[in-house]
């Protein structure tokens, strides 16, 4: 009989534990379902061939014989959705707002001839190895891209209400956006714990556009030191130079901050729309070497290539890292250019090589 009371209390225990929660166990037997997306696909042949991609995501479902697809269980809200076909060329691009438990019903969609961006995803090791980066976000965003010819500023074509594509890196690093609609593209690359990278590319149809992207890691804001000497090869060995010139340039361009008024002002004065995404300033810092061949730059901390030149001799570049509160070595040995004599003047028959005999 004793043996009773602790099976009863253990009931008792079970019992309020089961009731205890009260709303949550409710929800937790009733968790949200999202909503679906549901269209149809106005391919001419075969639309069942067609792969469907959600936020970039391939996806098992595929349309049906006439074109039908559904896709259940999507999370409430932003979503851009993309079905693609087989020879990754002909697609389309939505965008949809979905809500919980609701059908969005995106009509028939139109697959159009587009492009490709393709390219790969690096990060420069401390070794200066390039490492691929997989399972990383890429973003290409329509914006208006320009083209400079005969000193005007042309702008290409941007695809109209389209939304950004989204996809994926690959183990090794690549990554493949098909059926691009046409247009300029603004591509970003964001990784924790690395400096970003943005590319601007133009796609035609059925061609591709490539945008590589080599990250380096972020180092913390200051400034560092360039510092080394540059010499000039020659037959009795290595001279210093004087007067070569030493640039470093930043590898990430930046966007000056202009305010609304000022920039209506700009926009009035050179007679464009004041919406135009500002173009980018790569800014440059450059000393002449002394009598020692000697030169030092103080520049911004991060990825910067130092490029030398000097007359009558071949240039040179280097990618480095510029650590911040440090000084970076960098020495440069120029070679001579090669000059080839200069072509007779017309009419004139070129000399007859020297003989030996």
């Amino acid at each position: 009989m004793r043996s009773a009371l602790p099976c009863s209390g253990l009931l008792l225990a079970l019992v309020l534990l089961l009731v205890g929660c009260g709303g949550s166990s409710h929800e937790a037997l009733n968790p949200p379902t999202g909503g679906s997306i549901v269209g149809t696909l106005a391919a001419d042949s075969q639309p069942q061939g067609y792969t469907i991609y959600l936020d970039g995501q391939e996806l098992t479902r595929r349309p049906n014989a006439s074109g039908a697809f559904r896709v259940p269980g999507v999370a409430p809200g932003e979503h851009v959705i993309c079905l693609i076909a087989p020879d990754g060329i002909w697609g389309v691009y939505a965008a949809v707002v979905v809500q919980e438990g609701q059908d969005t019903d995106l009509g028939t969609l139109d697959p159009r001839l587009g492009g490709r961006i393709t390219g790969t995803v690096t990060k420069r090791t401390e070794n200066g190895l390039l490492e691929p980066l997989p399972d990383v976000e890429v973003v290409a965003t329509p914006g208006p891209l320009y083209l400079d010819s005969g000193g005007r500023n042309d702008e290409l074509p941007t695809p109209s209400d389209e939304p950004p594509i989204v996809v994926f890196t690959d183990e090794d690093g690549v990554y493949d956006m098909r059926a691009v609609p046409p247009g300029g593209y603004v591509v970003t690359v964001s990784v924790p714990g690395l400096r970003g990278g943005i590319r601007f590319v133009h796609v035609e149809p059925g061609h591709t556009a490539v945008a590589d992207f080599v990250l380096w890691p972020a180092p913390p804001e200051g400034v560092g030191t360039v510092e080394g000497r540059v010499y000039g090869m020659n037959e009795t060995g290595a001279i210093p130079l004087e007067g070569a010139r030493v640039t470093v340039t930043p590898e990430l361009p930046w966007w000056p901050i202009i305010l609304d008024d000022e920039l209506e002002e700009v926009a009035d004065a050179i007679g464009v729309t004041p919406d135009i995404f500002p173009p980018p300033i790569r800014p440059e810092f450059s000393t002449l070497t002394n009598a020692r061949g000697h030169y030092s730059l103080n520049v911004p901390a991060g990825p910067a290539v130092v490029r030398v030149f000097a007359e009558g001799y071949a240039p040179q570049s280097r990618e480095i890292g510029v650590r911040p509160r440090s000084t970076t070595m960098v020495d440069f040995r120029l070679r001579r250019w090669r000059e080839e004599p200069p072509p007779p003047p017309p009419g004139v028959e070129p000399p007859a090589p020297p003989s030996y005999d």
